[in-house]
């Protein structure tokens, strides 16, 4: 396993269905009303700081690089782009950013495809994409704590899933460039369920325009991203028949009283569950009652 710094990776596998095949990619010109023309040169795809694209005109930027991943070259297609997501009842219509890296070869809907999420809730997927899984990283010390002085710079990232899997970095509504059309009504995709609803939308728009259904898919999310991939993979199924493969919590966030270094939070009641395992095996550790461990 790759090592990732402060990464607890959660992988399961669920129930597949059959799909129609649907691996070739359809033609888009005609959904686009502005698109982007296509740039050639290596590198991270990173969006221009201009405005943001009035929502409703999707973007797309096409680059091409290539990559060292595991001592063997990796050439892949970078694209940066938005997908709008059409208003319903009192949810506004909002445009959704996205980076997606696919490798150039010839497997098609057979390779892998990974959606990936940071947390917060509020934070963009910058941190899974330059720190962690995409093809480029930013350049950190040895130790990878902390970044050098100006000037900044991507380098190579070794340990990069690319190789692997397909990855499509989204960023949720409010969230890095992803913006509702009217911004006094952002709070209709702020909630909990608003939150998993559209980006369920998202995934399944991204999977029909690329093609990808007959894909193997999975979700990557990171802190309070774990919740919402498991969410996420519940809507997927019951609303759209969008089967996972498997999703992967990095330090992922299942009970928010974890967040806080409080005894009361920190032992009680998922921590004694570990702890109460963990008594299986060394005879030597204190063994609460585990009736009352688990009811506190």
């Amino acid at each position: 396993m790759r090592p990732f710094c402060s990464a607890f990776l959660l992988s399961f596998l669920m129930g597949g269905a059959s799909v129609s095949d649907l691996s070739a990619k359809p033609d888009r010109s005609k959904d686009k009303a502005a698109p982007a023309e296509a740039a050639e040169g290596g590198g991270a795809a990173v969006a221009d700081d201009s405005a943001p694209t009035e929502v409703g005109a999707e973007e797309e930027s096409v680059t091409h690089g290539e990559v060292k991943i595991g001592g063997k070259s990796v050439r892949y297609e970078a694209t940066a782009g938005t997908i709008t997501l059409p208003a319903q009842g009192n949810r506004p219509s909002a445009s959704v950013f996205y980076v997606a890296y696919v490798k150039e070869d010839k497997a098609g809907a057979a390779r892998p495809l990974t959606f990936c999420f940071n947390g917060g809730p509020g934070s963009s997927s910058v941190w899974l994409h330059l720190g962690a899984f995409g093809p480029r990283r930013v350049a950190l010390s040895e130790d990878g704590t902390e970044t050098p002085p100006p000037p900044y710079r991507l380098v190579d990232n070794n340990h990069s899933l690319l190789d692997v899997t397909d990855l499509v970095f989204v960023d949720p509504v409010s969230t890095g460039y992803s913006r509702a059309e009217e911004e006094d009504k952002s709070g209709a995709f702020h909630g909990f369920r608003e939150d998993i609803d559209s980006v369920a939308e998202f995934v399944r728009l991204y999977v029909t325009r690329e093609g990808r259904w007959a894909s193997p898919k999975y979700l990557a999310g990171e802190s309070y991203g774990a919740i919402r991939v498991a969410g996420l993979a519940a809507t997927l199924q019951g609303r759209y028949g969008m089967y996972l493969n498997g999703v992967v919590a990095v330090s992922g966030v299942w009970d928010f009283k974890t967040l806080l270094a409080q005894p009361s939070n920190l032992w009680k009641p998922a921590f004694w569950r570990m702890l109460y395992d963990i008594n299986r095996f060394f005879s030597d550790f204190s063994q609460p009652d585990s009736a009352d461990a688990l009811d506190g």
